[in-house]
């Protein structure tokens, strides 16, 4: 992932934009916290929050440890949340800003192997919903979108493109 952040910000770069990397467990306040606080740094005030980290593994749906369950939910969920509260003081200063969450198709669809990623991308919709009544009085804006399949490096390396634990028959 370091080397995949290094070639985006060289190429934004090198195209005569401004960019920075910044590792972050966006599940963790703190870190959260230090990212959005980076990037005020190298930036000034942000305008648009695009939320969009997401943390997937596909294990049939009786497969799923409390602890991937968790996981899923901390990163895709209460990532969201987090970076959203982070951000929100600021635009609520200034009276405008934008917050992007990014859910998912399979919302829609459903798919085998990722009920937790599924409902965790639910969560977002809802989540976005009520956000949206929270704080457009204020001026911000809240918006999500909902991509189909996206290529990422969290699913390299199986014919697919999506690995699948199964330990269950089927």
């Amino acid at each position: 992932m370091d080397a995949m952040a290094a070639d985006v910000v060289t190429r934004i770069t090198d195209a005569g934009g401004i960019a920075i990397k910044v590792a972050a467990d966006i599940a963790l306040p703190r870190e959260v916290d230090a990212l959005i606080e980076q990037a005020q740094s190298a930036f000034g005030d942000i305008d648009v929050l695009v939320a969009n980290a997401a943390y997937s593994r596909r294990t049939a749906w009786n497969d799923i440890s409390i602890e991937q369950w968790d996981q899923t939910m901390a990163v895709n969920l209460r990532g969201t949340f987090l970076c959203a509260k982070a951000v929100h003081p600021g635009m609520l200063r200034r009276g405008r800003g934008s917050i992007i969450t990014v859910t998912s198709v399979t919302v829609d669809l459903g798919m085998a192997g990722t009920l937790d990623y599924v409902s965790s991308k639910a969560g977002i919709i809802g989540f976005t919903r009520a956000l949206a009544r929270e704080v457009g009085p204020d001026g911000i804006r809240v918006n999500s979108v909902m991509p189909g399949a996206i290529r990422a490096q969290i699913f390299s390396g199986t014919p697919s493109g999506l690995p699948m634990k199964r330990n269950s028959p089927g």
